[in-house]
């Protein structure tokens, strides 16, 4: 692998690319024509910093959405736990006697 392979390579695991697709990626671009214009490059990883971005913003909001289900889950039980005891109640008292 050469030293550009191995910059390449190293950028994509940084981005949690699986090692055997970060290897093939960057075996393709250093197949591709030398001449890629930088402006297009510094375009593309402009658009790649962007979908981290967001990309990191719905993990965020994904996190809150879990934590808000994990209360309204606790919430629940203790609904279901006071239902419970209420039906227990009322079966012994109606065949306690």
């Amino acid at each position: 692998m050469s030293t550009m392979e191995a910059e390449v390579f190293d950028a994509f695991r940084a981005m949690g690319v699986p090692n055997d697709k970060a290897i093939a990626a960057a075996q393709a671009l250093s197949r591709r024509d030398h001449t890629v214009d930088i402006t297009t490059m510094k375009s593309d990883i402009a658009s790649l910093k962007s979908d981290v971005s967001t990309l990191k913003s719905d993990v965020s909001s994904l996190k809150v959405d879990v934590n808000s289900l994990k209360a309204d889950n606790l919430l629940i039980k203790w609904m279901l736990g006071f239902v419970g005891a209420g039906v227990s109640s009322l079966v012994i008292k109606a065949f306690g006697h």
